[in-house]
């Protein structure tokens, strides 16, 4: 008879992970401007201004956040795929990001020094999410 696979590795990584993308959202990215800051166009290469988010409703922190908290409650109720595919547009989102932040610098090559704390917090956590939704296991039936 085979044990039952814990989901517990699955969601401390994924929470351990969302720690560090809601720590990173707080913290400053670029500019001495937070993830809170920005507005979710920013993630847009064709959007090349730099307006400030009126409110949190409309930053980068609305779209990453609910796709991290999503992810989590796939992971607890072990939905793999959904999980999974949740964990990589979040990271996408984030990839996204930089790709539209490297556009939008004259010096492109210049952009791993100018970035601050709290974009590498937040793509650290969007990495260690997609690991979880990796490490979650399948659900599985109860045989009586």
């Amino acid at each position: 008879m085979q044990g039952r696979q814990s989901v517990w590795p699955a969601l401390l990584s994924a929470l351990v992970g969302a720690g560090l993308l809601i720590a990173g959202l707080v913290l400053p990215w670029v500019d001495d401007r937070s993830g809170s800051e920005l507005p979710w166009r920013s993630a847009l290469p064709w959007d090349l201004s730099q307006p400030v988010a009126s409110s949190a409703l409309v930053s980068l922190a609305l779209p990453l956040g609910l796709l991290a908290g999503l992810c989590i409650i796939a992971i607890i109720v072990r939905v793999r795929g959904l999980a999974i595919a949740l964990g990589i547009v979040l990271l996408g989102l984030e990839i996204a990001w930089f790709a539209s932040e490297w556009f939008r610098r004259t010096r492109g090559d210049l952009l791993v020094s100018q970035l601050e704390v709290g974009a590498w917090l937040a793509l650290g956590g969007a990495v260690l999410i997609v690991i979880g939704a990796f490490l979650t296991p399948r659900w599985e039936q109860q045989v009586r």
